[in-house]
C-alpha cells in the first residue's frame, strides 16, 4: 500500500498509519538521504536489468529493500538501514534467487551499503553514476524510481525534482518533537514520488544516471 503524506525524510523504513489503495495515491513528498559519486561508468543498462531485490534475515523475520547493480563486477549500491544487523543477506535479479551475498563495504552515516553476490551471470546490466551535481538539472525535472516494493516485484515510479540545490540535513526536525532527525550532516534531495515497503535502496534516476539513493 502506499504511504501517504506531506513531508517525510526516509532514512529508515517507517510504519505509517495513513495508506491509500495501491497504485491511487498522489504522490508524495520526501527527503532523501543521498551520497553523490564523482564516479561516471562507460555503460548503461536498461534500468530494470540492473535492480535486485534485498531480502535481509533479522531472526525469525525478514525484511525486503531494493539494490541497483552499479559496476560491471557485480556490485550492488543499497540503502544501510536495508541489510543492518541481517545474520544473512539474499537478492533476487532476473527471477533467479541469489543466496552467496557479502556486505563488502558500509556508511551508515550516508546510509548506504555495498554488497556483492559471489556467483551472478555475466555480463552484469550496471547503472551509471552521475558525476553531475543537483544544481546542474532543473526544478521538476522528470525522474525515476526503480525499485522492487513488497508484493509488487519490480516497478518504476516517476517522479519530480522539487529542488536543484542540496538541502541541509541539520535543518530537518521531527514535527512531534521538534528534534533533530539526523544526526550528521548530509546531503539531501527534495523530491515527488510515490513510494512504497520495500523501495528503500531503489535507485533515483534522471537522464538513465543515478543521482541519489532512495
Amino acid at each position: 500500500m502506499p504511504n501517504r503524506l506531506t513531508i517525510l525524510f526516509m532514512p529508515y523504513c517507517q510504519k505509517l498509519n495513513q495508506r491509500n489503495s495501491m497504485l491511487k495515491g498522489t504522490s508524495l513528498i520526501f527527503w532523501i538521504a543521498v551520497i553523490i559519486l564523482s564516479v561516471n561508468f562507460c555503460f548503461a543498462a536498461p534500468i530494470e536489468n540492473s535492480i535486485v531485490g534485498i531480502y535481509a534475515q533479522h531472526g525469525r523475520k525478514t525484511t525486503q529493500g531494493t539494490g541497483f547493480f552499479f559496476t560491471a563486477e557485480g556490485d550492488i549500491m543499497t540503502a544501510y538501514h536495508v541489510i543492518d544487523g541481517a545474520s544473512d543477506i539474499n537478492i533476487v535479479h532476473n527471477g533467479k534467487i541469489i543466496k552467496d551475498v557479502l556486505c563488502t563495504l558500509i556508511s551508515p552515516t550516508h546510509d548506504l551499503a555495498v554488497l556483492k553476490p559471489r556467483n551472478v551471470e555475466k555480463p552484469i546490466p550496471y547503472l551509471n553514476i552521475s558525476a553531475d551535481s543537483i544544481s546542474n538539472f532543473q526544478v521538476n525535472e522528470n525522474l525515476l524510481v526503480c525499485s522492487w516494493p513488497r508484493d509488487i516485484e519490480l516497478f518504476t515510479f516517476p517522479g519530480n525534482l522539487l529542488n536543484n540545490k542540496y538541502l541541509n540535513s541539520f535543518n530537518i526536525r521531527s514535527r512531534s518533537h521538534n528534534r533533530r532527525i539526523f544526526k550528521n550532516k548530509i546531503d539531501l534531495i527534495a523530491l515527488q514520488v510515490a513510494t512504497y515497503d520495500g523501495t528503500s535502496g531503489a535507485p533515483i534516476i534522471i537522464n538513465n544516471n543515478v543521482v541519489g539513493v532512495l
